[in-house]
This record gives structure tokens, sequence and C-alpha cells, in this order.
């Protein structure tokens, strides 16, 4: 019932996998999208995220790293072979643990400082396909809002992490406990209720990675202006009917609503 609703007050922009991807009726593709899914929770970026198998402390299974010949999640040499931290901080703060890292990057740092990648711990992000978003303009670095329906709450985000299956909902640590979502990477997450929106064109680009509270003003900013100039009759507020907190938590995280 709530996807025939949105289909009869939204624009359908595509299918990701199982996941609608909506807009405003009459948008144009590159405008903002939005859509809800499940939750799951990613560690990378994290200097702590993987590590020699039984080390203890790692964030979460090095299977999600890769495996050997086939490292996607770790840096490695020149050999193909991990590079682990040498416990001197802050370019390796954490002896033994593997470097991992994020698509979106701080070019002020070299390959092997963990400082280099977006901190699943400390940044609020989120990773996408985005070979599926290209119609959109979508890039690394772009912002978001994504709200916890069932509870609620939400954080602005940043696009930091690609990914190439069609699945959506992927979030870091920060991301997951601003949401009050299970933070696990290994057994985290949430089956549904994650609404996320998405400003195509948001973000300072590649190279730079804000901080959270950065983030936040910015995503808050572009958000009011969504609400302002493009969605000016408030249908997204109506989006998803069967989360009850969805509307209240969309005002509370700047979006203007009309009388």
């Amino acid at each position: 019932m709530s996807n025939l609703i949105r289909q009869q007050t939204f624009k359908r922009l595509s299918t990701v996998g199982t996941t609608h991807i909506w807009q405003l009726k009459a948008a144009l593709d590159a405008s903002a999208f939005f859509y809800e899914s499940a939750l799951s929770v990613d560690a990378d970026g994290a200097p702590k995220a993987y590590g020699p198998r039984g080390l203890p402390g790692t964030l979460d299974n090095l299977g999600n790293a890769g495996h050997p010949g086939n490292w996607w999640g770790i840096v490695t040499d020149k050999q193909g072979n991990p590079i682990q931290q040498n416990g001197i901080p802050p370019q390796q703060p954490y002896r033994d643990y593997y470097i991992s890292p994020t698509s979106l990057i701080n070019l002020g740092y070299v390959e092997t400082d963990v400082r280099r990648y977006a901190d699943a711990t400390v940044i609020p992000y989120l990773a996408l396909p985005p070979a599926y978003f290209r119609v959109t303009g979508l890039k690394i670095g772009d912002l978001a809002l994504v709200i916890n329906g069932i509870n609620g709450r939400y954080t602005f985000t940043i696009f930091a992490d690609s990914k190439n299956k069609p699945t959506l909902g992927e979030v870091s640590i920060c991301s997951a406990v601003a949401l009050g979502a299970p933070a696990d990477p290994r057994h985290g997450g949430l089956n549904k209720g994650i609404i996320t929106l998405v400003f195509p064109g948001s973000g300072i680009g590649q190279g730079c990675i804000p901080d959270a509270q950065a983030i936040n003003v910015a995503g808050r900013g572009h958000l009011k202006h969504f609400s302002n100039f493009r969605d000016k009759e408030n249908k997204l507020l109506t989006a998803f009917p069967e989360y009850p907190l969805f509307a209240k938590a969309l005002t509370d995280a700047g979006y203007i609503r009309r009388e």
C-alpha cells in the first residue's frame, strides 16, 4: 500500500536490487533522490577494521576485505601483501592491524597513513554503488540525510565508500550509532526502516574528508534548500506513512514544514 502511495505521488527513478529509488515528480534525474532500505554496518577506514586472523580487537571479519591475491578492503604492498601498521601514531597507531581504505580520501596523506581514509568510527558516512546512480551525477563526497524511521533518529552523512553490489543501506559505524541501530559490523544492522535522502552535487568532491560537524552543517543547508525551493508542497513529509516518526525526524533535521 505504501509503495502504491509513493507511485502516485513521486517519480520512480530506478530500482537498485529490490529497492525503489524515488524523486519528486517532474524533478530532473540529477535532483535529490530517496529510498527506504535495510541497514548494514561498514567498518572500512577505521584503523582497527581488519587484521590478521586471530588478532583480538578487529572490528570486522577479514573475509569482508578480500583474500590472498585479491585484497579489496586493505592496503597492500607492491607484491599484493597486506601492510601491517607499525604502532607509531598518528600515521599507523595500532600495531599489526591492517590499513583499511575508503573511496573518499584526504590527499594530504600518503596511502600508508590511516588518516588518508574516512574512519568509520568517527565519520558518519554511507556506502553506495555509484554505477547505479550515474544518471544523477552522484559523486564521492556528496551529502545525504539518513533517518531511522523506526525510532525517529537521524544523521547527515557523506558518500565515502563505493561498492559494486546493487544493495543499499550500508553506513559507517558512526552513522549506525547516531541512528540508534546495532552498530557491530559483524552482527549489527536492521532489516527495514532506513530512509535516505541523497543530494547529488552537494559535496566538495574528492581529496578532503570533512569532519562530522561540517557534514552536519552542510547537509542541513542542503535539506533546507530542498524543502524551500524543490519541495514547496511538502510532499516528502507524506512519503513514508508506514513510519510515523519519519516526518518529525525530517523537520527536526531542518526540513521546512509549511502549514
